[in-house]
């Protein structure tokens, strides 16, 4: 069996090696994920952990996600290594958001769009066209739909 220690030398090495196209992508350490797993919300001191969890992206810290194309992320289940690879796509709406506590909401909403187009066209949509996806509107009956499961109304 592959310990994470050597899934997280070779990454190192290969890493320090990418091609031209992947040059911003970053990894996870094998670390990561049973931490974060870990962390309990409740807990005093948890927003100190969860921001020292970060020391495990690497080869640094991401500051600006846009600059990331991919997220390679080794996942290790019952006995079994699986690597998970996430292209980066960063949206931002064509909208401000209108309020401070929405953001989630507004994550929420893309996401279901987002599904949505998947479902009619495919993925075939450029980013640039994708953030134009969600308005405002979408962001407030989502969060009426979100508060009426939570309150039961």
């Amino acid at each position: 069996m592959v310990k994470g220690d050597l899934i997280n030398t070779f990454m190192e090495e290969t890493f320090s090696q990418l091609p031209p196209t992947l040059t911003g992508s970053r990894y996870l350490s094998t670390y990561w994920l049973p931490k974060v797993e870990n962390l309990n919300a409740g807990k005093p001191g948890f927003l100190e952990e969860m921001e020292a969890s970060k020391k495990w992206i690497l080869p640094s810290p991401v500051m600006d996600w846009a600059e990331v194309p991919y997220m390679f992320i080794p996942i290790h289940g019952y006995l079994h290594w699986s690597l998970m690879v996430v292209r980066i796509i960063t949206i931002t709406p064509s909208h401000r958001q209108v309020n401070t506590y929405d953001c989630g909401v507004h994550v929420m909403a893309l996401t279901r769009s987002l599904i949505q187009l998947d479902d009619k066209l495919g993925w075939k949509l450029a980013t640039n066209e994708i953030k134009d996806l969600v308005k405002v509107a979408d962001v407030k009956q989502l969060r009426n739909e979100i508060l009426a499961k939570v309150t039961g109304a």
